[in-house]
């Protein structure tokens, strides 16, 4: 597609058919427009969306629900990852806050080089706050996931503190 802010992007809509094989249900079609970007952490699957329908999909894909230990975030957000780790260093205290206050009506997924956004699906002349999102969210991504995952560097002006240590070390964390 091109280039957004000095973010590589491919943008498209996605249209796809939720099967109902029950006696009296109906298929429901879901379309949505979507962002992609490559990224330097190298990730398992992460998905990070709201609790809902695309939620309850991921469950049946087998991926663990992680927690967070941050109420809020925890009842508001679903994150599953093929590693665990990998989501924990991705999502900080400052990750958490900025999806609370600003992702909504979006979720987002990573698989090796990828990250991608995604929303319902928008009118082309719509599709600025799903590139302004998409570059947001790999604007913050944090130091720890840049060093333990990646070989390249975070966006210029992006700090954010050190990875959250391992589950096991984690006592006293909000």
């Amino acid at each position: 597609w091109g280039t957004w802010q000095g973010l590589p992007i491919t943008v498209f809509d996605y249209t796809f058919v939720v099967r109902d094989y029950s006696p009296d249900g109906t298929d429901v079609e879901r379309q949505l427009s979507c962002a992609t970007t490559q990224v330097q952490p190298r990730s398992g699957h992460l998905t990070i969306a709201k609790e809902g329908f695309f939620t309850r999909l991921a469950d049946h894909m087998g991926f663990q629900d992680i927690q967070f230990g941050v109420e809020e975030f925890d009842r508001t957000f679903q994150v599953k990852c093929t590693d665990p780790q990998f989501a924990r260093s991705l999502i900080d205290q400052h990750m958490m806050r900025w999806l609370l206050d600003s992702a909504e009506g979006f979720a987002f997924e990573m698989n090796e080089a990828y990250l991608l956004c995604y929303s319902r699906r928008r009118r082309p002349t719509d599709f600025t706050p799903l590139l302004a999102t998409l570059k947001r969210f790999h604007d913050r991504i944090p130091q720890g996931a840049w060093s333990f995952y990646g070989s390249g560097t975070p966006a210029p002006g992006v700090t954010a503190p050190p990875a959250p240590p391992p589950p096991g070390l984690a006592a006293g964390r909000e």
